[in-house]
């Protein structure tokens, strides 16, 4: 059985790998190719949340409800089909209609991100929930470093940019035969100790709207929502930026200048290191962070006098709070030296990396089985909704606003007519603006670690909640939040 699991988990991330065919890494060529400015291309990206939040509503209402093996084989299907589709939209007077298609290709990620954590739930106990989560979690790191490596090196061949959009379904199909063959679905709640939260929830209007009621409770929960929205504003930001402006940069740099900043590397070799460091740095972050999280949690070697059950979102809000200023310097570092860049993208991966398991788990702790796919797509939604969409679009206007401005002012840091330093300085000032909302991920983590310890759903024999004990049978009583009205 747990060979099972882990073959089923390994799956799940390989079909989480669909990103790399991420734009962010021939966003140049697109803007060439459909002649567009800054503002459209990152409305590629909002666009794309947008059809994203509309499918994870759809996995809120089916995913505690249906066969979550099916929903994740359907859904990804579909992405397949369109990702193959939108290579092919021609370049005249046809944005719009690769723009759509973009859009509809959400389906497959809102679905996977939905379903699998609660199939995790449901698979791996708890002491063995953190690790499993963490290595799913692998995929956003590594995923995007080989979205950067194949994209360049395809790019660096001469290859055209759309063939990088049919090389992702390949991958993607693969898996999807593997997950038809070998996954199960397993018992909703099979790994929890309350037998009221086996099966899945009634599928009536008001079924539906008692869960919405009783997740929205839970204050916890709230905050980690929060809190991975302003880390979604922060680091979508920055990757769908970095290699446009690794590109400008090289452009405007002078011959003298270009060789002490780059030492005399390509666009294409730089791409592929940051995406080397970034694969790395997310594993070891990940792994890091996981490792202290549950070792404070259970008590262990150096935190035996310090054991508390808020670990995981403590851990969160410190990593993030050392991860603020290599945030703030990420962009404008470009200018100064290439072996800095890869130093603090490195920096930012290792800490920051944690975030989303740290998330899931007090997700995992406050909300039961029955309702986890639908608490897990809201927390997308609007973790998606209120990050991931509006970032890069808001840097991007931005942007392109104070383009004009720099052009201008020749006084001003990067004043001149160049229009590749213009570009750079632009969007490393309104990347400045993004990057400080770490700060709201910091604050959302330590509320969420001072509202869990009472909204657990099972603790420690000292934190247990009251048991109610009815004809002879112990059963665990649940918070109040989680009671219908």
């Amino acid at each position: 059985m747990q060979r099972q699991r882990a073959l089923a988990l390994a799956e799940f991330i390989f079909d989480s790998l669909g990103p790399v065919g991420s734009l962010a890494r021939v966003l140049v060529r697109i803007q060439e190719f459909y002649a567009i400015n800054d503002s459209m291309a990152g409305l590629l990206q909002t666009v794309y949340i947008l059809a994203y939040v509309g499918f994870s509503l759809l996995v809120a209402v089916l995913g505690d409800r249906m066969n979550r093996k099916w929903l994740i084989l359907i859904a990804n299907s579909a992405w397949v089909g369109l990702m193959i589709a939108s290579s092919f939209v021609p370049e005249s007077q046809a944005f719009g209609a690769f723009m759509a298609l973009r859009s509809l290709l959400s389906c497959g990620n809102a679905f996977t991100n939905g379903l699998v954590i609660a199939l995790i739930g449901d698979w791996f106990e708890d002491r063995s929930r953190g690790y499993a989560m963490m290595v799913y979690y692998w995929s956003l790191p590594v995923g995007s470093s080989i979205g950067i490596i194949v994209s360049s090196v395809l790019v660096e061949a001469g290859v055209h940019w759309q063939w990088i959009l049919r090389i992702c379904p390949v991958l993607g199909a693969v898996v999807l035969v593997l997950i038809l063959c070998f996954v199960q679905e397993p018992l909703r709640g099979g790994m929890e100790s309350d037998p009221a939260a086996l099966g899945a929830s009634p599928t009536t209007i008001a079924g539906i709207w008692s869960d919405v009621k009783a997740i929205f409770r839970v204050k916890s929960y709230l905050s980690v929502v929060l809190a991975m929205a302003a880390n979604n504003f922060v680091l979508v930001s920055a990757a769908w930026w970095t290699p446009l402006l690794v590109l400008q940069a090289l452009a405007f740099q002078s011959a003298e200048s270009g060789a002490t900043t780059f030492h005399g590397q390509s666009y294409s070799l730089i791409q592929t290191l940051i995406g080397v460091v970034i694969a790395f740095g997310g594993i070891a972050g990940g792994s890091l962070a996981v490792w202290i999280a549950q070792n404070w949690k259970e008590g262990r070697m150096c935190f035996s006098r310090i054991q508390t059950v808020r670990a995981f979102p403590l851990v969160g809000a410190i990593g993030s709070l050392f991860a603020f200023p290599s945030a703030m310097l990420l962009q404008p570092s470009l200018g100064w030296d290439i072996f800095l860049v890869y130093f603090l993208n490195f920096y930012n991966s290792v800490l920051p990396s944690g975030n989303p398991v740290m998330a899931m788990d007090v997700l995992m702790e406050v909300i039961p089985s029955s309702r986890r796919a639908s608490a897990t797509s809201i927390l997308y939604v609007f973790a998606f909704l209120l990050g991931d969409c509006p970032g890069p679009y808001i840097a991007g206007s931005v942007g392109d606003c104070r383009i004009g401005d720099i052009r201008c002012d020749p006084g001003r840091q990067g004043g001149s007519r160049d229009t590749s330093k213009s570009r750079f300085y632009a969007l490393v000032n309104a990347l400045y603006a993004t990057s400080s909302l770490f700060s709201v991920c910091i604050a959302a983590f330590f509320a969420a670690a001072y509202f869990m310890k009472n909204e657990r759903l099972s603790s420690p024999t000292e934190d247990k909640v009251p048991v109610v004990i009815e004809d002879d049978v112990e059963m665990t009583k649940l918070p109040e939040s989680f009671i219908d009205d």
